[in-house]
């Protein structure tokens, strides 16, 4: 079984926030998990996120091992242009409308209570970052 509840607010045009919930049980094991991210439009085609992930997973259920991992993700925007009209043109309950193409350059830096992130000499750690940078295009 799972519960999950999100929502989305824009209090100001160029800023929107987001929230997500997650409770499971399967078979009489469970974990919980909550996002919140947030999203600044800086200027025309620039915008700005940030993200943090909490895990609660007392069972190893979702992640193998039992315990508690939390990360936070920061990811600066340059999009160009508006997506097509249709259904999946804009963001939810907002008036940002989606890019037709985007560049997300992100660093995220992950942590848990337990060793589970592989290092390069294979030994484990309880942190890990990660750069990454997505080329989005929506057709």
């Amino acid at each position: 079984m799972l519960l999950t509840g999100d929502a989305t607010w824009q209090p100001f045009q160029r800023l929107i926030v987001q929230a997500e919930a997650h409770h499971a049980t399967e078979q009489d094991r469970s974990w919980t998990a909550a996002i919140g991210q947030t999203f600044f439009r800086v200027g025309r085609s620039t915008a700005l996120t940030l993200r943090g992930d909490l895990v609660d997973d007392p069972d190893g259920v979702r992640t193998g091992t039992p315990g508690k991992l939390s990360s936070i993700t920061i990811s600066p925007w340059y999009f160009y242009r508006e997506a097509h009209e249709g259904v999946f043109s804009n963001v939810e309950f907002t008036t940002f409308r989606l890019p037709a193409f985007s560049i997300r350059p992100a660093l995220r830096i992950d942590h848990s209570d337990q060793p589970v992130f592989t290092k390069r000499d294979g030994s484990l750690a309880r942190s890990n970052v990660t750069a990454l940078v997505e080329f989005v295009f929506v057709f």
